[in-house]
């Protein structure tokens, strides 16, 4: 859902729109009233979330697994974090939302209220063999099938040359049908959509409520050495930095049009500029955790497919949510279409889906040529001096004196602000460290000075939304003596399966 959020910390809340992702996992690990990846039913999901709530993504990403395979729900089931030092954890602090009412609702007119009024909801389906095989265009069912096993989300409804549709979407990865959505014909209970649908009505507003673990036992000495860093604390070698390089373009840049601080004046930029809100509108994608389910050192990779993927998201005016396939929804009775066309507990390479790729990249640093860049074409990546203290950042605008930043950490830039109390100037960053960290996965931080060297070494590249691969663009590097170079400028050329 989208969801404004308030930041946390001392100063006053400040409001943002920004797309929250619930876990799925927790509810496999966790609702014992279901059947976990052996199927399940809404109105128990929404059960189990009304009584218990659940985290987003970020706190627990999903596995494919659940309770009936051997899972269990322990804290760390429910939310965990990992640090190089100590291996994974308990988070011992973060968000759940929960339901404060929910529901069935049957039939064309009733379903179209409760999605007017209250927003997308849960329908069961009849998965058959055309269903299965859908790839686009107005679907419509022949084989008279409406004993469900399979369940969907329905997000809205249309008409196409007088043939009326649900617009759903489904749970099995943006390479089956249009984006990993369908249109269903609407109004005769196609597949028996219209007849076993379940709403839930999101509590406080959507408003998440604070969770806070109690630990057993003493805190241990590396925990207290983490809760306590203090502000003279500028090592470089922090536990979560380290993932990211000194930007180097191996085989050089490729700048192919004007860059945006020659073809504007930075003067008539605005005061403030936030790609999570323009006019009311979020432009931006979801919010990552790098850290779980182990810890991996791949900021580098998750700065650049961040801002790359808001960048995607602009040119396609928000209509899509890109470089994401896993699955949001439970199923029912089973979780594979059918014993014909998968085999259960069986991987398999996916022959037909997107990729994307950047027509352009290179560099920018400085205020003023980073805004330019923001403001034209999208959020950029940049690399910064990730410290103890700025590990330990929990809300507000971030400060601190370092004398020679060495950068060891990728974030991305969505925009500016400014704060009139103090008359300050900061940057509007988004990390990888779940939604948990700083102000719900991102933060804000002075610009000038005293900000990590986050002005010294950013990266933009120009994405081709429509999935187009550059005709004239061939890799031309040499892998021996630089693999570091080669795979952050590879980095850029595909953002989606991998690169050819």
């Amino acid at each position: 859902m989208i969801a404004k959020d308030r930041s946390p910390g001392n100063k006053p809340a400040v409001e943002v729109h920004r797309e929250v992702v619930l876990s799925p996992q927790v509810i496999l690990n966790c609702d014992k009233k279901d059947n976990g990846c052996h199927g399940g039913d809404q109105l128990e999901a929404y059960r189990y979330i009304k009584k218990n709530g659940v985290p987003e993504e970020s706190c627990q990403r999903y596995a494919a697994t659940g309770h009936d395979t051997g899972n269990t729900c322990t804290d760390m089931d429910v939310c965990e974090n990992c640090l190089p030092s100590k291996g994974c954890f308990p988070q011992k602090t973060y968000d759940k939302y929960y339901v404060l009412e929910y529901g069935t609702t049957l039939g064309e007119q009733q379903m179209m209220a409760e999605i007017y009024a209250r927003g997308p909801i849960a329908c069961s389906v009849a998965v058959t063999d055309g269903f299965l095989k859908y790839s686009g265009g107005i679907f419509d069912d022949k084989t008279n099938a409406t004993e469900t096993d399979h369940a969907i989300s329905i997000v809205g409804w249309g008409e196409e040359d007088g043939v009326p549709f649900w617009v759903l979407r489904n749970s099995w990865g943006s390479f089956w049908g249009e984006d990993g959505w369908m249109r269903l014909i609407r109004g005769v209970n196609n597949v028996g959509v219209e007849g076993e649908c379940a709403f839930g009505v999101p509590k406080d507003d959507g408003w998440p409520t604070p969770v806070s673990i109690k630990e057993d036992g003493p805190v241990k000495e590396d925990e207290k050495k983490e809760e306590n860093a203090t502000e003279e604390d500028n090592s470089v070698e922090s536990k979560l930095g380290g993932c990211r390089q000194k930007l180097f373009f191996a085989g050089g840049e490729r700048v192919i049009s004007p860059l945006p601080h020659e073809t504007m004046d930075v003067k008539d930029l605005p005061k403030a500029w936030d790609w999570r809100d323009v006019n009311g509108k979020n432009y931006v994608t979801w919010d990552k955790n790098q850290h779980i389910p182990q810890y991996c050192g791949s900021c580098w990779a998750q700065g650049t497919t961040s801002a790359l993927s808001d960048r995607i998201s602009i040119l396609r005016n928000g209509k899509l949510n890109l470089v994401r396939g896993d699955l949001r929804l439970l199923c029912l009775g089973r979780c594979w279409p059918s014993k014909e066309s998968f085999t259960p507990g069986v991987c398999e390479p996916i022959k037909k889906f997107n990729k994307y790729y950047v027509s352009e990249y290179g560099s920018v640093s400085g205020a003023d040529r980073m805004k330019a860049e923001i403001y034209k074409r999208g959020p950029i990546g940049c690399g910064v001096h990730a410290t103890e203290k700025f590990e330990a950042y929990s809300g507000g605008i971030y400060s601190e004196h370092v004398m020679f930043p060495l950068i060891n950490h990728e974030i991305s830039v969505a925009g500016w602000g400014y704060d009139e109390e103090t008359d300050t100037e900061y940057w509007i960053g988004r990390n990888s460290w779940g939604t948990y960290w700083g102000e719900n996965g991102w933060f804000r931080i002075q610009m000038h000075h005293n900000n990590l060297g986050i002005e010294q070494d950013c990266d933009w590249g120009v994405p081709l939304p429509d999935g187009s691969k550059p005709d004239d663009f061939v890799i031309t590097v040499d892998y021996e003596g630089n693999e570091a170079g080669h795979a952050t400028a590879r980095n850029f050329l595909t953002v989606s399966g991998g690169t050819n």
